[in-house]
């Protein structure tokens, strides 16, 4: 479920509850001038769901009279709404809120959409990082615990210092880390009067190059991929073309996971690749937009569409294209567990992620003579620098094209004149 779904399923929850609330009555006692007073009074309750699930109850014990404690039922109702639909709004950073509690409150209100660079929730597979990368800060030197309005550049070295010293060679996962923790405390308001950063550089990593899968170990993997496997909720016919799909068209884990029947138009040999399927902690799998957020097509083999086509006449009413047994969507994270790393062990072969068959898949249409940018273009990056930089060094037949090209017009252009 998306979260524009969810949304308006809670929306739709609220339109129900909305009328709700009592008003009742109640002697309230109090202390004035040392004297006990008692008095019988209008209790205006009403009990919600807040932002994060929990039961809550709001009241009001201040009204003589109905009419009044009507009016205080209104004013309750406002509140709920503003409770339910919105994260709490981050206290200022003078006011005694810890680290993680900021943090906490700031991850929540990412996933809805805010301190994010357009205004939409942050994708299920960064808000599963992020959600562990605020989990580690937390713990460096009890950071956590700390108010926000005693942080100083010194603790935020020290902090540095910790995870540099326990992320040693992990200058990706450094780096990360590093750039979660500038980003939450950089969206505190109002903002801290000094820059807590000014005592330590940013953690930097070279990008590795995209390792491909040895094309032989690649054809006796799709050589076992339909042959019984071991037991599991997603069958050997859905787990094969699942691979097979990753392996002829470089798309992402999710996005192949997040295909609905809409979105394959097998007549034309095509695939729609329109959204990517993740999961959150404690909301489960969500249907999203793609990493770069636009959809894009891909022309697929015949033979995909074949398999394709088996897959949807065994499961010809589940809107999902690759489900599990129950005809629910698979998390990619129990696929890789209980499906691929197993066949690998049996092969005797090292362990790999999803992401390998997207390498493979590149780096097999450019040694091809792909250009460039059909490349990017059927990977969905955001741009071409994304695939030069990941991909550029399976290319070095070009430059070698190049230094010909360039000898042969200068040579012509000398014989000319001569």
């Amino acid at each position: 479920m998306t979260s524009n779904d969810d949304r308006r399923r809670r929306e739709a929850e609220w339109s129900r509850e909305e009328s709700g609330g009592t008003i009742y009555k109640q002697h309230v006692e109090w202390t004035a001038g040392g004297e006990k007073k008692s008095e019988l009074r209008h209790i205006a309750e009403f009990k919600f769901d807040d932002f994060f699930g929990r039961r809550r109850k709001l009241k009001d014990t201040k009204s003589s009279t109905k009419r009044q404690a009507e009016k205080a039922l209104i004013a309750l109702r406002k509140r709920a709404h503003e409770a339910k639909f919105a994260p709490p709004q981050p206290k200022a950073a003078q006011d005694r809120t810890t680290v993680g509690e900021w943090f906490d409150l700031w991850h929540e209100a990412r996933l809805q959409g805010r301190y994010t660079k357009n205004g939409d929730p942050i994708r299920p597979s960064t808000a599963q990082k992020e959600r562990r990368y605020v989990a580690t800060l937390k713990g460096i030197r009890e950071l956590g615990q700390c108010d926000l309005r005693t942080l100083t550049p010194e603790i935020i070295e020290g902090v540095t210092e910790d995870l540099m010293t326990l992320y040693i060679g992990k200058a990706r996962t450094l780096k990360f880390l590093f750039d979660t923790l500038r980003q939450a405390l950089g969206d505190v308001r109002p903002r801290f009067e000094r820059d807590l950063f000014s005592l330590v550089d940013a953690p930097t990593y070279a990008r590795k190059e995209a390792t491909p899968i040895d094309v032989d170990e690649l054809h006796r993997l799709l050589r076992v991929l339909d042959e019984p496997m071991r037991g599991d909720s997603v069958t050997d016919q859905v787990f094969a073309a699942v691979i097979h799909t990753l392996a002829a068209t470089g798309m992402r884990i999710g996005e192949v996971l997040g295909l609905h029947v809409a979105d394959l138009d097998l007549d034309a040999g095509v695939i729609h690749v329109r959204s990517s399927l993740g999961e959150i902690v404690g909301r489960g799998l969500l249907r999203g937009p793609t990493k770069n957020g636009k959809s894009r097509k891909i022309p697929v083999t015949s033979d995909l569409v074949a398999r394709l086509r088996r897959l949807r006449r065994s499961n010809p009413t589940l809107p999902f294209v690759f489900a599990n047994d129950h005809g629910e969507p698979i998390r990619s994270s129990s696929l890789l567990t209980r499906k691929l790393h197993p066949l690998l062990d049996d092969l005797e072969m090292k362990r790999f992620g999803f992401h390998r068959f997207r390498h493979t898949w590149a780096s097999i249409v450019l040694h091809r003579g792909v250009d460039i940018g059909t490349v990017s273009n059927m990977l969905g990056h955001s741009s071409l620098a994304i695939t030069l930089s990941v991909y550029g060094h399976y290319m070095p037949g070009r430059q070698n094209e190049a230094v010909e090209a360039i000898g042969a017009a200068l040579a012509a252009g000398a014989g000319s004149r001569s």
